[in-house]
């Protein structure tokens, strides 16, 4: 279940700040052109650049939408549409930071970009997790492949596309759907892992693009597609438990007595999860447990694992417990 952040402000963000799309607000560029945008993210009637007066229009390209994908317990979904702007088509396109209208070339990435705008807080998304992956529900229709981008970056100013060196923050990790979110017009499931590009940074904010089509100019005036409950996923599972040097998890039991001292690392499918160890004398049982990174606001992300030991008079005592070290 998608947990959503209640503040833009917290402590320590693990999810995108209202990725479920509950939340919503007017805005207002002229008195004909208003539109609902979802709290905490942008269209182009919050963008900047010298041409935002023709990117945007009376027939505003996001919309609240009543229609929700399978199972979600909200109310509300986001709907992108795409029009056509002189006989060059206008992507629908929603960001968690701000868009950039400086160049009628739809792929001049010197002028067309989406950025971190550190003047404004709602068009900075701050955030702090280490995702293993965004998973995220749409319906898409449309001539082109829909695309989905997250950035986790430093603090400092960011832009994609990229353009000659204006990008100051460090890319720390990205999520790119590439060319897999294709035209069926049904609400489908997304999973896209991150690719970690450093481990000396932490992120600090994210920046999120979604679009009814991966390449600027692209696709038809006709495109269209939902999105609904963007979730960032943490993995909590061991994938090998080392004893006396080799791995004892599949197996579930050993045929000794149990050492401390011949407990090895636990390793695990996360970037960032946290993996302990205990043994029960009594019961002569290992206990592995995993909690994902975000266990803190989602206390049922942990799995637990429990190998059998032998049997045997002299036993390590029961309150006897450690803990291991989880590595990618």
């Amino acid at each position: 279940m998608l947990l959503m952040l209640v503040s833009l402000t917290a402590s320590a963000q693990y999810q995108l700040a209202n990725g479920d799309f509950e939340r919503w607000e007017k805005v207002t560029y002229t008195s004909s052109k208003t539109c609902d945008e979802p709290v905490a993210w942008s269209s182009f009637y919050d963008a900047t650049g010298g041409h935002k007066k023709i990117g945007t229009s009376s027939k505003s390209q996001i919309h609240k939408e009543k229609e929700k994908r399978p199972g979600s317990p909200g109310r509300f979904s986001c709907l992108l549409t795409s029009r056509s702007v002189f006989g060059v088509v206008a992507q629908g396109t929603v960001t968690s930071g701000c868009m950039n209208m400086g160049s009628l070339s739809a792929s001049d990435a010197g002028g067309n970009y989406n950025y971190i705008n550190e003047e404004r807080s709602d068009q900075a998304m701050r955030f702090s997790g280490h995702p293993d992956a965004v998973r995220f529900w749409v319906r898409f229709s449309g001539e082109d492949t829909a695309v989905m981008r997250v950035f986790l970056t430093s603090k400092g100013y960011f832009q994609d596309p990229a353009y000659k060196d204006r990008n100051k923050a460090t890319l720390v990790a990205q999520a790119l759907s590439d060319n897999r979110i294709v035209s069926n017009d049904k609400w489908t499931k997304y999973t896209i892992p991150f690719d970690w590009k450093t481990s000396e940074t932490d992120p600090y904010y994210a920046l999120v693009e979604i679009s009814t089509s991966a390449e600027p100019g692209k696709g038809s005036a006709d495109d269209y597609l939902y999105v609904d409950d963007v979730e960032m996923i943490y993995n909590s599972e061991a994938t090998s438990v080392l004893y006396d040097g080799r791995n004892i998890l599949k197996a579930g039991k050993v045929a000794e007595k149990f050492n401390p001292a011949k407990m090895g690392k636990i390793t695990t499918n996360a970037r960032a999860a946290k993996a302990s160890w205990k043994y029960d004398g009594a019961a002569c049982r290992l206990v592995v447990t995993v909690e994902g990174e975000n266990i803190k606001e989602n206390n049922t992300n942990k799995h637990v694992y429990h190998i059998q030991f032998s049997q045997a008079k002299h036993r390590v005592s029961p309150d006897w417990d450690g803990i291991g070290k989880a590595t990618k």
